[in-house]
């Protein structure tokens, strides 16, 4: 959660940011598994491009919004629609 937001009162992620905030924490609690030695698969230099692997957007079209702050989110979310997944 970013600090401007807290100050402003708010305890949960903006909904237009809530997908960038999910694969965030996602990346975090990997780290975490990685760190404590419980992941079956070798630790990727990249936590959250490692996580972009396994995301599926139901509904994300093309020309559909990205978050913004997620590496090659432009490109890693084209390429996903309804049947895509």
């Amino acid at each position: 959660m970013p600090a401007d937001l807290l100050n402003q009162g708010l305890l949960y992620p903006l909904q237009s940011n809530i997908l960038e905030t999910e694969i965030q924490t996602a990346a975090r609690v990997a780290k975490l598994v990685f760190d404590a030695g419980l992941a079956r698969v070798k630790r990727p230099a990249d936590m959250v491009a490692f996580i972009l692997q396994g995301v599926c957007v139901r509904g994300v079209g093309a020309k559909a919004g990205r978050p913004a702050g997620i590496p090659g989110s432009r490109a890693f979310f084209g390429q996903f629609t309804e049947a895509g997944c």
